[in-house]
């Protein structure tokens, strides 16, 4: 099976008002890989399933003058491998508009995935299995407006660029680890009610359950688990590692005790 690597050239002078740029007639503007007709696949995008909005604007502009993008293959080869670092390549000698590097509009540095992986038939008949019969819990809810705009109005073409390329920055998504923004959360949580509120445990000898109430011929308690033999056992450590013991079973030399960890 043959790859390529193709890459797409404005025959115009495209502005990108989200990033005060302007990208020059013959520059490429996108890099990408695939096979078979894949390179064509960006001409007809539906617009209510594009994950790269920049790209997809970028066409559409071309459109508006009465010309189509010039689609170049750069690469052909067998070795799909070589296919995918051949892209990396291109895309970096090329720069991003997000990165501030260049005029391709890619989101990525390029060799994401594996190029027609299919599941297997037996993990296929398992997620039938359990999907069947579910409803999905948003069916007939109407998407609430999100990104803080209101519910009911849609981003401008601008907006969207914009975001996109604020959001595909390399750390951008870094403050979700941020321990003062834990905090904060964590702060503003404490005494909230949750749905764990007045909940208590049932069993019926076989299984148990987390209800509000008591079902019919079920007891207030959890079922008895096994304790694997640890029954009567301690933490003791020697201060490098921690291990259980019994009360005087222990090695000579391990107190009682664990490390204690950040």
């Amino acid at each position: 099976m043959e790859y390529y690597v193709y890459a797409y050239k404005t025959p115009v002078d495209i502005k990108i008002e989200s990033s005060k740029l302007t990208i020059p007639a013959n520059e490429f503007f996108y890099v990408g890989k695939g096979k078979d007709k894949r390179m064509y696949d960006h001409l007809n995008e539906n617009p209510n399933r594009v994950k790269n909005y920049l790209k997809h604007n970028v066409i559409q502009k071309i459109f508006a003058t009465g010309k189509e993008p010039i689609i170049e293959v750069l690469s052909r080869s067998n070795d799909e491998k070589f296919i995918l670092e051949t892209e990396i390549s291109y895309i970096k000698q090329y720069g991003r508009i997000v990165a501030n590097t260049g005029f391709l509009t890619n989101l990525t540095e390029g060799g994401e995935g594996t190029t027609g992986h299919t599941h297997t038939e037996e993990l296929k008949e398992h997620w039938s299995k359990i999907r069947k019969g579910r409803t999905s819990p948003n069916k007939g809810i109407k998407r609430p407006g999100v990104g803080g705009r209101p519910k009911g109005i849609k981003w401008s073409k601008e907006t969207r660029e914009m975001i996109m390329s604020i959001r595909n920055q390399a750390g951008y998504y870094d403050y979700c680890k941020d321990d003062q923004r834990r905090k904060k959360i964590s702060k503003s949580k404490k005494g909230c009610k949750g749905s764990a509120l007045g909940k208590k445990w049932y069993n019926n000898g076989i299984i148990e359950t987390y209800q509000n109430s008591c079902p019919d011929g079920f007891v207030k308690g959890r079922l008895k688990r096994a304790t694997n033999g640890k029954k009567g056992m301690l933490w003791y450590t020697n201060g490098i590692e921690t291990k259980q013991y019994k009360e005087g079973e222990q090695p000579k030399g391990w107190n009682c005790g664990r490390i204690l960890r950040k």
